[in-house]
Order: C-alpha cells, then sequence, then structure tokens
C-alpha cells in the first residue's frame, strides 16, 4: 500500500455479518473502483466481501486481496479460502471480563496493556 503511494480507505459502517460485509464492499467496490485490497476486523465481513468482489469484474486474490480476523474454520472451507490472522477471541473476552468484575467488586480501574499474539495464515486470497 505505501510503497504504491496509495493511502488506506477507513471504512467502518455494518455489523459484522457476512451480509454487512457484501454490502459493505459493494459499496466500496462502486466508491473506489481501483480498491486492490481490503483487511476486514472479522472473517465472517471478509467472507461476504469476497462474494461481492466474485459478482464484480475482479478476481479475488489477483486484482483484490482480502484479509480477514479470527481464523474462522468458514475461511477454510470458502473458496477461494481465506488469508486471515488467528486471533485468541476468547483470551480477550476473558481479559475484559475479568478487568469488568474488578471495577464490579470495586477495586480501582488500573490501566494495563494487554498483548495478544496473531498468527498469519496465508491461504488463496492475498
Amino acid at each position: 500500500m505505501f510503497k504504491n503511494k496509495r493511502e488506506p480507505i477507513f471504512h467502518s459502517h455494518g455489523d459484522f455479518s457476512i451480509e454487512s460485509g457484501f454490502e459493505q464492499a459493494t459499496e466500496l467496490l462502486k466508491q473506489y473502483p481501483d480498491l486492490d485490497g481490503l483487511f476486514c476486523a472479522t472473517d465472517r465481513i471478509a467472507i461476504g466481501a469476497i462474494k461481492a468482489i466474485e459478482q464484480s469484474d475482479k478476481r479475488v486474490g489477483k486484482d483484490i486481496k482480502v484479509l480477514g480476523v479470527g481464523n474462522d474454520e468458514l475461511g477454510f472451507v470458502s473458496s477461494p479460502s481465506l488469508s486471515t490472522f488467528s486471533y485468541a477471541f476468547d483470551k480477550a473476552g476473558e481479559s475484559a471480563a475479568k478487568t469488568l468484575l474488578e471495577l464490579i467488586d470495586g477495586q480501582p480501574a488500573v490501566t494495563s496493556k494487554v498483548v495478544l499474539s496473531f498468527t498469519a495464515v496465508d491461504r488463496e486470497t492475498c
């Protein structure tokens, strides 16, 4: 992106469904005909985006790269299979719940950084 002197487009409307991914990608394809990549907040959004790209004159993984987050099994069985980042949503939820319970128990709010790792899963869409 930066080596090609392109600026990222930040677009964050919709929910986390496949349908929303389809709708948002359809709009992006209309607004930005030279779009060459999509980084989606979840694999479900990315799968919807793949469907939208397939219905355009673009090729997924060739003309437009698609990357999701979550390593959902749907990404493995989709065609083309989805490149993604594997992320421990359960560990993130546990950490957030622990902090919330501490606040409910009257413990002082302590700001801390929790680092959870990602693992790249390279498949066919990138």
